[in-house]
């Protein structure tokens, strides 16, 4: 269900998730104002090191992209299609190690009502100490709007014309109801 900051408190979401190719995925898992249930849209396309914005209104996430020259998940958001992060570079997971073929991935998206953003990310198949979810990275506050209706997502897709299979263990949303 979609959310807003200003009325439902601190909205997190999150999944676990996973694919059974490494080199042919596009993700994302975060929150997202504009939506077309005909046609969902990634937020972000990494090409190379070229970072594009998809138009997807209000957003704030992980995302991973093959294409990318680095295969790493990647904290982004962007405000009405001007992306930001919080240190003005692309927020890179760490210590999490690398995305393997068919190991899950779990990741969590928060929003609080100040606007500030934080966005963890855990590799379950590459994790053998168990540690859990790593903070990917934070927006200080004021940097989100706290006043749009932002659905939770989750996107798998291929990044070219393969056919990978995809698998959700789970997927949530919490808010608070006045």
């Amino acid at each position: 269900a979609p959310m807003r900051c200003d009325r439902n408190g601190t909205i997190r979401m999150g999944g676990r998730f996973k694919n059974s190719s490494a080199t042919d995925f596009r993700c994302w898992v975060g929150w997202q104002e504009d939506v077309s249930a005909a046609e969902p849209v990634n937020p972000f396309t990494l090409a190379g090191t070229t970072l594009t914005d998809n138009d997807a209104g209000n957003v704030w996430g992980l995302y991973y992209d093959s294409g990318a020259t680095t295969d790493d998940f990647r904290a982004a958001g962007a405000n009405n299609g001007t992306i930001f992060t919080a240190s003005g570079t692309l927020g890179v997971a760490s210590g999490g190690g690398v995305i393997t073929a068919d190991s899950y991935i779990i990741a969590r998206v928060e929003m609080d009502t100040d606007g500030t953003g934080r966005a963890f990310i855990g590799y379950a198949g590459n994790d053998p100490h168990h540690t859990g979810i790593n903070l990917v990275d934070t927006l200080p506050a004021g940097s989100l709007a706290t006043a749009v209706l932002y659905h939770p997502i989750l996107i798998l897709v291929a990044n070219t014309t393969g056919d990978p299979l995809f698998e959700v263990d789970y997927f949530w949303a919490q808010g608070g109801r006045d």
